[in-house]
């Protein structure tokens, strides 16, 4: 079977999970800067996430750290992941400010979010209170250093967003987070809007 061409978006993400630059400058980067109506997030408990996708990077998260606290990078292959590597990102925790860096973007996340931060740090990221919230809950697993889920809530004037995430931490030395495995999944809009109206314990940026 012929291998996937440079072009292909899985062979991409591939490259960029093994730590091989998969974009060209000219490709990096399209960040959109939409004015921010509402950020809103609700802490979940990791067993309340019942999509399969979900169900998959968690179980694999476990399997792969064996009796250590967190997997390493280095315990993960994307080809395990192939089903939902679309909707996987793979974040670097730098020791200084932006602190955050996006290795690897599903494909599925950056076209529905419409903007792909593949290489970039997160001090690209608009608007304002949608950055904010990303380092509040980023920072929240690595303090944790086990899974994470929160259901969120972004609108913008563009595109409404409503979405479950899976922060699952990374380490190198099994004990200090390096890397962040992020799982998000987009909910039936209305179905979500429903949650909103009632939503309780809100935290909003």
């Amino acid at each position: 079977m012929p291998s996937s061409p440079p072009s292909d978006p899985k062979h991409q993400m591939i490259k960029g999970f093994l730590g091989t630059s998969a974009f060209n400058e000219a490709d990096r980067i399209r960040i959109a800067k939409p004015a921010p109506t509402e950020v809103m997030v609700v802490r979940l408990e990791v067993e309340e996430l019942h999509e399969p996708e979900f169900l998959q990077a968690v179980v694999y998260w476990h399997t792969r750290r064996g009796s250590k606290t967190m997997p390493a990078r280095a315990d993960l292959s994307p080809a395990d992941l192939v089903k939902i590597l679309a909707k996987v990102m793979l974040v670097d925790v730098l020791p200084q400010a932006p602190h955050f860096h996006f290795r690897v973007v599903g494909t599925n996340i950056a076209d529905w979010i419409k903007f792909d931060a593949t290489g970039q740090t997160l001090d690209a990221v608009e608007p304002e209170n949608y950055r904010r919230m990303l380092f509040a809950t980023y920072m929240e697993c690595v303090g944790a250093r086990t899974p994470i889920a929160h259901r969120i809530l972004w609108d913008s004037k563009e595109v409404p967003h409503r979405y479950k995430r899976l922060i699952m931490p990374l380490a190198a030395d099994g004990r200090n987070v390096d890397m962040l495995l992020i799982t998000s999944v987009a909910e039936p809009f209305e179905e979500a809007t429903a949650y909103w109206r009632t939503a309780k314990n809100v935290t909003r940026y």
